[in-house]
C-alpha cells in the first residue's frame, strides 16, 4: 500500500509539473515549438501558431507542413546546416531567419534552439524558441541609414569647413594686404609726405581713409569670428604688458578717424597712475575698436561717448565704454553677444563685433558685461589683470 501511495504521489507531482510547464509555454510571449529530427513539427504553443498566420494550434498541425517549409528556399540550406551544427554542439543561440506566414508574407525571427536526446544519447527532438524581431530589425536599419546620412552630412560639413578656411585665408591675404598698403599711402599723403595737398583733395582722401578703416575693421571681425574658438584664441595670445593710457588715447584717436565726425563728443578718462595690463595688445585694440564703433553706431548723431580705464582694489584694470543713446531692449540684450545679432536701428555692421569681443576676452580669462537702460544709453565693461 505504501509503495502504491508513493507511486501515486509521484505521478501526481509529475502531472502537476507537466501542467505547470504547459502553462508556462502557453503564456510565453515567445513562440515555442518541438520539432522532430526529420523537421516535422510535433507540438507548439498558441503564440507560435499565430506568429505564422494560423488561428489555432490545431489548424497549424492539420496542414501537415514540414518545419523547413516555413523558410524561403534560399534559406533552407542554412537552416539545415544550423540544425546539423546543433546536433554536433548541443545548442544554437540567436539565429536569425526569415519566416514565411500562411498568407505568404514574411517576417524576421530570432531563434534559440536546443537539442533533446533519448536515454541512449541519440538526438530525438529540437526545442525552438522564437521571437519576431521584424520591428527591431527595421529600427536597426533605419538607425543605420540615419547614421550613414549623418556621416555623409558630417563629411560634407568638414568639406565646407575646409572651404571656409581656404576662403578666410584668401580674405586675410587678398584683402588685408592691399588695405594695409592703401591705408599706408593715404596716411603718408595726408601727412604731406608727397607734397602739399589742396584742401578739397585732403578732404576726399580723408573720406577714403575712413572708409578703408571701416573696411579693415570688418575684415578683422570676419577673420576674428572665424578664429573665435577659445582654444585657437588662447594659443594665439601674446600676453605682454600693455600701457593703458597710451592704448586708450590711441583708440580714441582711431575712432575719430573711422567715424569721420569732427563733432564727435568723445570723453576719455584714465588716471595718471593707472597701471599697465597683461594682454595681447592687437587683440585688446580690436576689443576697444569694436566697442567704440558700437557705441557710435547705437548712440546716434548727438550722443556722448565715454572711454575710461581705472585700477580696482583686486589688482585689475576696469575698462568701460558707454554712450547715452537709445539703449538696448531687455529681450535683446542677452543675445547681443551672439554672432550676427544686431539692433534694427543700428545701421551698418555685420553683427560680429560683440561676438568677437566676448571671444577675445574669454580667451584672456575675462568676462564682459552690458548695462543698458532704454532711453538712457549703454555701458560695456570688462576687467584685465594689472601687469606686474
Amino acid at each position: 500500500m505504501g509503495t502504491s501511495s508513493g507511486s501515486d504521489r509521484a505521478e501526481e507531482r509529475r502531472s502537476e509539473s507537466e501542467m505547470l510547464f504547459q502553462a508556462v509555454v502557453e503564456t510565453s510571449p515567445d513562440a515555442v515549438g518541438i520539432i522532430g529530427i526529420d523537421g516535422k513539427v510535433v507540438a507548439l504553443n498558441q503564440r507560435a501558431a499565430r506568429m505564422v498566420g494560423f488561428d489555432t494550434v490545431e489548424q497549424f498541425l492539420a496542414c501537415g507542413r514540414n518545419g523547413f517549409d516555413y523558410f524561403p528556399p534560399d534559406e533552407q540550406p542554412r537552416a539545415m546546416e544550423n540544425l546539423q551544427r546543433l546536433i554536433e554542439t548541443g545548442r544554437l543561440v540567436d539565429v536569425e531567419h526569415t519566416v514565411i506566414r500562411a498568407d505568404g508574407s514574411t517576417f524576421i525571427v530570432e531563434i534559440n534552439i536546443s537539442l533533446i536526446r533519448d536515454s541512449s544519447g541519440e538526438p530525438r527532438h529540437f526545442i525552438a524558441v522564437g521571437r519576431d524581431i521584424t520591428d527591431r530589425k527595421r529600427a536597426e536599419q533605419e538607425l543605420h541609414e540615419r547614421y550613414a546620412a549623418l556621416a555623409e552630412a558630417h563629411r560634407k560639413l568638414e568639406a565646407l569647413h575646409r572651404s571656409k578656411d581656404e576662403l578666410i585665408a584668401t580674405l586675410s591675404h587678398e584683402l588685408r594686404t592691399p588695405l594695409v598698403s592703401g591705408l599706408g599711402y593715404l596716411e603718408l599723403a595726408l601727412e604731406g609726405r608727397f607734397g602739399a595737398l589742396p584742401e578739397s583733395a585732403a578732404e576726399r582722401l580723408g573720406v577714403s581713409r575712413r572708409r578703408l578703416k571701416q573696411l579693415s575693421t570688418l575684415v578683422d571681425n570676419i577673420i576674428g569670428f572665424h578664429s573665435s574658438s577659445l582654444d585657437e584664441l588662447r594659443s594665439a595670445l601674446d600676453l605682454v604688458p600693455v600701457e593703458t593710457s597710451g592704448l586708450i588715447d590711441e583708440s580714441a584717436a582711431d575712432l575719430r578717424i573711422r567715424s569721420g565726425r569732427a563733432d564727435l563728443d568723445l570723453g576719455v578718462s584714465v588716471p595718471g597712475d593707472c597701471p599697465s595690463v597683461m594682454a595681447d595688445e592687437s587683440m585688446l585694440r580690436r576689443v576697444l575698436c569694436n566697442l567704440l564703433d558700437n557705441a557710435v553706431r547705437h548712440g546716434g548723431e548727438t550722443s556722448t561717448i565715454r572711454l575710461t580705464a581705472e585700477a580696482t582694489v583686486e589688482g585689475k584694470v576696469r575698462f568701460s565704454v558707454s554712450d547715452d543713446g537709445a539703449g538696448i531692449p531687455d529681450d535683446i540684450r542677452e543675445r547681443m553677444f551672439e554672432p550676427f545679432a544686431k539692433l534694427q536701428s543700428s545701421g551698418g555692421g555685420a553683427g560680429l563685433g560683440l561676438s568677437v569681443v566676448r571671444s577675445i576676452l574669454e580667451a584672456h580669462g575675462a568676462e564682459v558685461e552690458i548695462e543698458s537702460v532704454t532711453g538712457r544709453g549703454t555701458t560695456v565693461t570688462f576687467e584685465l589683470p594689472a601687469a606686474g
